[in-house]
């Protein structure tokens, strides 16, 4: 068997950064360049449609390709940060500057990640449809759902780092990969969710008094409250922008590390028993 520790894996994370971290800094200056040349290029795009097409709906219509265009730059940079750390992990001497790239890999990583949001929408609308024929017995069929659907989603959770490993689609080793371990990834993927939320958290509490003390607290309650309070207070924002675009790469890497390190694990030579052996 291959020894798998589901508490080593969800610390993984915090190992790359520290092992890594001017990579991982690396990392947060190219988030903050790329976000603002994507955001640059799509008003760009939008302003250049609606000024040649004319007219309300042409402008609607600019808009609505823009907010498109976007979505599209903002998942290519994920899927480089995110390749970026499986590749730090499981090819660190593959060419690539700072271990990111934009190729095959990526655009793999994004085409899984879209065909499990399609099946999640699916597998929603199923058990939506389900439920107005159970009558009374519809909070039996939601917890039922939310069972088969954690254990999917377990399952599946080696298809992009596999994915990426096996430069193919993953969603089959990944299958193979986690039979028998859905209690351990489980146990992974609580402690992953539980580290991102105190590193949320924490960052909030390094934010919140730089905020204070250069805004004050009527200030921080209007940003909080005001719906146009970017206008009142436009450094606050951009303050507050910068921090998560440079915070996010760091979101990433322990979000996909533990994946990356129970994928090398489970796919590792097999351990032998000495006791077996003799």
């Amino acid at each position: 068997m291959t020894r798998f520790s589901p508490s080593d894996a969800a610390f993984e994370g915090f190992r790359v950064i520290g092992r890594h971290w001017r990579v991982v800094a690396g990392w947060a200056l190219f988030n903050v360049v790329a976000e603002v040349a994507m955001i640059v290029l799509t008003v760009v795009i939008a302003i250049g449609l609606s000024a040649a097409a004319g007219g309300a709906g042409a402008t609607q219509l600019s808009g609505a390709l823009g907010g498109v265009i976007w979505l599209f730059g903002f998942a290519l940079i994920v899927a480089m940060l995110t390749a970026g750390a499986y590749r730090l992990m499981l090819r660190p001497e593959e060419p690539a500057f700072l271990h990111l790239r934009l190729g095959r890999d990526e655009l793999r990583l994004i085409a899984v990640w879209l065909v499990m949001l399609i099946a999640s929408f699916l597998f929603i609308g199923a058990c939506a449809f389900v439920q107005r024929f159970a009558g009374r017995a519809s909070l039996i069929v939601w917890l039922i759902a939310l069972v088969v659907a954690v254990f999917l989603a377990l399952r599946f959770a080696l298809a992009p780092v596999a994915s990426f490993a096996d430069r193919r689609l993953g969603f089959a080793a990944s299958w193979r990969l986690s039979r028998g371990r859905v209690w351990s990834l489980l146990g992974m993927a609580v402690l992953t969710a539980c580290f991102l939320g105190l590193v949320f958290l924490a960052s909030l509490l390094v934010l919140l008094p730089a905020v204070i003390a250069t805004s004050g607290f009527s200030s921080l309650f209007e940003a909080m409250s005001e719906a146009d309070a970017l206008k009142a207070h436009p450094g606050l924002y951009l303050g507050e922008t910068a921090f998560e675009l440079v915070l996010m790469p760091v979101m990433i890497v322990l979000a996909a590390a533990p994946a990356a390190a129970a994928y090398r694990a489970l796919t590792a030579e097999p351990i032998l028993d000495p006791d077996a052996q003799a």
